[in-house]
């Protein structure tokens, strides 16, 4: 297996792993949401759970992040704020499924990076509004695409 490079070797299978595979990954695997916590914090969050962590190595070998084991044998790769937005940026263009949640994250995340008053860790009202409309706009692409799975 070589993880730095684009191909490794799962038993006796190559791949290449390149982002149309990645997305494809993780429009299937994958979740794009926005955490919140009570003090009106809203932060950008990607995650893949795995029972193999044969390709979540590879994912955090690439684009960081952490691999955290889980207690039902998952693993569960995760990414935050400007490591996740760096990430769905770059799978932005061959997803299918998760396209327009990817969209409104991007969007969230740079509200962020242009927030109102950048040079205070304070959020203006402007500002926590902007976010709680993109948290709840991708909390109800989610409710939607369950509604439509079932």
């Amino acid at each position: 297996m070589i993880l730095y490079g684009h191909t490794f070797t799962v038993g006796w299978y190559n791949m290449k792993l390149d982002e149309k595979y990645i997305a494809g990954f993780f429009d299937g695997e994958g979740c794009v949401h926005i955490a919140k916590r009570a003090d009106d914090y809203y932060g950008l969050q990607t995650d893949v759970a795995q029972k193999d962590v044969t390709v979540l190595l590879w994912l955090r070998k690439k684009y960081g992040g952490y691999i955290i084991p889980k207690d039902n044998g998952n693993y569960r790769w995760t990414l935050s704020s400007k490591r996740a937005y760096k990430f769905l940026k770059s799978i932005y263009k061959y997803t299918i499924i998760k396209k327009k949640q990817i969209y409104y994250a991007m969007k969230f995340q740079d509200t962020i990076l242009n927030q109102s008053n950048h040079q205070s860790k304070r959020l203006t009202s402007k500002d926590i509004k902007i976010r709680v409309k993109y948290y709840n706009l991708l909390r109800s692409l989610k409710k939607e695409y369950r509604r439509l799975t079932k």
